[in-house]
């Protein structure tokens, strides 16, 4: 039996991988989903996406896309290192996670974290 090459294994590896193109867009759509649900909960906010997905080398699209929000000066009124801890504002985002996504999801959990982990967020499985 003759050995396989490096290459060889490398594209069985990555074929074992990658993610189809319709596994790829519905992430997409789920995202989209999150942000316009986001972009509600804070109206004035920028939206925008990171993480794998946003970059393309997705190996679990549908669980594990990344977006987060730059509040306004006006959703942000109050908050910060001066002000109050950010728990009020991951709630509403929460919130209107729930309320937007909960009927075409019914698995959905949404989930605060923030004392445990490296950064305050909001967990959304979908």
């Amino acid at each position: 039996m003759k050995e396989k090459s490096l290459q060889q294994l490398l594209e069985e590896a990555r074929r074992q991988i990658e993610v189809t193109d319709d596994e790829l867009a519905e992430a997409k759509r789920r995202r989209q989903l999150l942000a316009n649900a986001l972009g509600r909960a804070f109206p004035g906010s920028a939206i925008y996406f990171n993480g794998s997905v946003a970059h393309g080398d997705a190996n679990t699209p549908l669980t594990d896309v990344d977006l987060g929000a730059k509040l306004s000066p006006e959703d942000a009124q109050g908050f910060g290192p001066d002000g109050d801890d950010a728990l009020p504002l991951m709630e509403r985002a929460r919130d209107a996670i729930r309320e937007d996504l909960a009927d075409e999801f019914p698995q959905l959990t949404v989930e605060v974290a923030g004392d445990d982990v490296p950064c305050s967020c909001v967990l959304a499985t979908l």
